[in-house]
């Protein structure tokens, strides 16, 4: 009996341990994945001297909708052959991992948005609310990563 509650013990230890090695490794490529996608961003804005205003074929988000997709702008595919995936999984949330929302201006209310719940894929604000160009790309995610850092400060 005593040795069936230290197997138990131990197993519990090992679960615990593999889904948090799980979650870093899901956090790490999620980074690696963002870096990558801002990089196409800024070169795309260093041989254009803009920023792109859209990322994907598709409509910008609306209050009530959430526009955007999946398919590059055409325009775009000579920087990034295809969206990244977004490894971390929302929470009651039906996107892609590699949908793309976009917003054509980062309102105060639209930006906190992207950090008030767990969402899949990645939030793309062309300007600010000053009109100027911003490309921002997020990910949109509420909560702080394993190192307790804030998603935001990604």
């Amino acid at each position: 009996m005593i040795t069936v509650n230290i197997v138990g013990i131990l197993s519990a230890i090992a679960m615990h341990s593999s889904l948090t090695y799980l979650g870093r490794a899901r956090e790490k490529l999620t980074k690696e994945n963002l870096r990558a996608f801002r990089q196409a961003i800024n070169m795309y804005n260093l041989d254009t001297g803009h920023y792109p205003s859209k990322i994907v074929d598709g409509v910008y988000c609306t209050v009530g909708e959430r526009g955007g997709g999946t398919t590059i702008f055409s325009e775009g595919y000579k920087y990034l052959k295809k969206i990244p995936h977004n490894q971390m999984p929302g929470e009651d949330d039906v996107y892609f991992s590699n949908w793309v929302t976009q917003f054509e201006t980062a309102t105060t209310a639209y930006y906190n948005a992207a950090f008030s719940q767990k969402w899949d894929g990645w939030f793309y604000y062309y300007k600010n609310e000053d009109g100027e160009e911003i490309g921002l790309l997020v990910v949109p995610r509420s909560g702080n990563d394993l190192e307790g850092n804030p998603y935001s400060g990604w």
